[in-house]
């Protein structure tokens, strides 16, 4: 399990490993930047970096199989990885 933001809204969204889509959360107070702050502080807990967050984003709204739902797709930051970039 993980928090994200949903990319639409803005709100603080709760995944689930090898679920699709997401639950919403009561952990939202309308701005964007404080809901990262607070999504942030929950993963810092839970001991999920920025790189699974966004794995499991991607697993969530694509497919768990696919590339983009693997860790190593994505840099210390969150920030998606060239192919051509990451170790196979």
């Amino acid at each position: 399990m993980c928090y994200s933001i949903l990319p639409s809204t803005g709100e603080v969204i709760q995944i689930d490993r090898w679920q699709k889509g997401y639950t919403a959360t009561r952990f939202n107070d309308g701005n964007r930047a404080e809901n990262e702050a607070i999504k942030d502080k929950f993963n810092e807990k839970l001991g999920v970096s920025k790189a699974q967050e966004q794995a499991m984003l991607a697993g969530s709204m694509i497919r768990w199989d696919s590339i983009a739902a693997k860790p190593k797709s994505y840099d210390e930051n969150g920030k998606a990885i060239k192919p051509k970039d990451y170790e196979r």
